[in-house]
């Protein structure tokens, strides 16, 4: 059995005012596991729709995932930046769905890459399968922002900072949604607890702090148990198509003539053919060569 996946994510991005749908998160999640340090900056990221629909048991559609990448694409994250300014960017620069394939390619904002690559401190982890399976957006959300602090297990912070951050208050307009505590507790807080106590690595319990009449704050207390159920799905063809086009220098079209043509195994065994004729400088031109072999000229 696989392993579960780690993402590792800048707290500017936990702690930022966004807001993303459950299918929008998803997205998000399975653009930010395939991440590595290194990537160019041109690197394109490769979203399997028949994975995502095994890991989280939601069957979207087509347009599905069209509208939410559409929105996604238009939406601000707003990221309060250390030396006091303020960033606002989209997460998704560009997409293009691979035809037959079930894939979306998908690029990244060139601005929100620093929060996504130069992890060197004050980065929160937390597990791909795990954030994948909450149902609610608020659930997702919460969960990053817990896991931000599962080692020291106490989160405080004002009720109207974490409206903020799950985009539920507007700060400048003076806009709250769930104004009435009970609403919030009930459709916000109540349900992130039972999301994220029952299908998650992190265990909490809230503690809402009145001023006057009216409670203000709130106080996490946070246990972190490694999660011990493990997912061992991976969409091979989404792999393979990845692979092709980002490290055998192949377009996306004689990719996709490549996996039409052959079995993946024997995809493999020309690959590892391939990079032993590079390693031994053999190979000048990669892709030209990768696509000679595999008969997609």
């Amino acid at each position: 059995m696989g392993e579960l996946k780690t993402i590792f994510q800048n707290n500017a991005i936990t702690e930022a005012n966004y807001d993303f749908s459950p299918l929008e998160k998803n997205i998000m999640y399975m653009m930010m596991s395939q991440i590595r340090k290194g990537d160019e900056p041109e690197k394109y990221y490769f979203i399997s729709v028949n994975e995502l629909a095994q890991k989280t048991g939601v069957d979207n559609s087509y347009v599905d995932y069209k509208n939410a990448i559409e929105r996604m694409m238009s939406k601000i994250i707003t990221i309060h930046k250390d030396n006091g300014n303020i960033l606002q960017t989209t997460l998704v620069s560009s997409a293009e769905y691979i035809k037959g394939h079930g894939i979306i390619e998908l690029g990244i904002e060139p601005k929100l890459r620093p929060y996504l690559f130069e992890l060197k401190q004050n980065f929160t982890t937390y597990q791909l399968e795990l954030a994948l399976i909450l149902k609610s957006k608020f659930s997702k959300r919460m969960y990053e922002m817990l896991s931000q602090f599962k080692n020291t297990g106490i989160l405080r912070l004002s009720v109207l900072d974490l409206k903020e951050r799950l985009s539920l208050y507007d700060p400048k307009k003076k806009i709250e949604q769930y104004e009435k505590w009970s609403a919030f507790d009930k459709y916000v807080l109540k349900i992130a607890h039972k999301e994220i106590n029952k299908l998650t690595d992190i265990k909490f319990e809230y503690k809402p702090i009145k001023t006057g009449r009216k409670f203000t704050k709130l106080e996490f207390h946070i246990v972190h148990t490694p999660y011990q159920v493990q997912f061992d799905f991976k969409d091979e063809d989404t792999e393979m198509f990845e692979r092709l086009v980002n490290k055998f220098g192949l377009r996306k079209d004689q990719a996709e003539k490549a996996l039409q043509l052959h079995a993946p195994a024997w995809i493999k065994s020309q690959l590892y053919m391939i990079q032993v004729k590079k390693a031994n400088n053999e190979v000048t031109n990669i892709g030209a060569f990768t696509a000679k072999i595999l008969g997609v000229l």
